[in-house]
């Protein structure tokens, strides 16, 4: 039905004609709308940037590295290598954990919770 009501029209708009009528038809609200819009697409296109393109690491290499100081038992150069990686999420949340150890299970899950 309202198809064929539009359909009666003088001519086929398209999508973007009918989207520009019904943006149109919709007044002086639809402006803030866009700016918002516009506004949280360029929110995610940053957040997606940060997540999978800055923050990215090649994560079996750090772990293989990370294991080799902590089955060696030394600590303090398993926090420097962390310290020396690119700051990621990951590295992130390891640091604040190893720097932790000493204090105990709850303080090391505390940390990196908060990290």
């Amino acid at each position: 039905m309202f198809a064929a009501a539009e359909a009666s029209g003088s001519e086929e708009l398209g999508f973007f004609g009918s989207l520009a009528k019904r943006f149109e038809g919709g007044g002086w609200g639809m402006y803030p709308i866009t700016v918002c819009l516009i506004f949280f697409i360029a929110i995610t296109i940053d957040r997606f940037y940060a997540l999978f393109m800055k923050g990215s690491i090649n994560k079996e290499a750090f772990m293989r590295g990370l294991k080799k100081h902590i089955y060696a038992g030394d600590l303090d150069k398993a926090i420097s290598y962390v310290a020396g990686q690119k700051p990621t999420p990951l590295t992130v949340v390891v640091k604040a954990g190893l720097m932790n150890v000493p204090k105990g299970d709850a303080e090391v899950q505390a940390a990196m919770d908060e990290a």
